[in-house]
């Protein structure tokens, strides 16, 4: 499963900030997608049963971006990452879905 295939097929702007693979998660992503909002999309792909998660803490403020921060990003980078973490029941469709909502989002905002 590889998203930023489909990402880079939709002409969609985006930078790898971390990726990761083991035996329980296929992969997970931290996505950077210059110009668009990840909290925003991240309620935009909830009303399409697609579950993704920022870059925030999640049990800090919104403004929290500790983690990324240690690595060195800024705000407003941490502002427009998201989490993506797909497992061996994902399928190619959902990582197809995916980086087409995500296409839909920054169509209309």
């Amino acid at each position: 499963i590889d998203l930023t295939n489909e990402l880079f097929k939709l002409n969609i702007s985006y930078h790898i900030l971390w990726k990761a693979e083991n035996e329980l998660s296929t992969y997970i992503y931290a996505i950077n997608l210059p110009g668009i909002n990840a909290d925003a999309l991240q309620s935009y792909l909830a009303t399409k049963d697609i579950y993704i998660g920022t870059a925030h803490s999640a049990c800090s403020a919104h403004d929290d971006f500790r983690v990324l921060e240690v690595m060195g990003y800024n705000k407003e980078t941490a502002r427009q990452t998201i989490r993506v973490s797909f497992s061996i029941d994902n399928t190619i469709d959902d990582v197809v879905q995916l980086a087409r909502e995500i296409q839909n989002f920054k169509e209309m905002f």
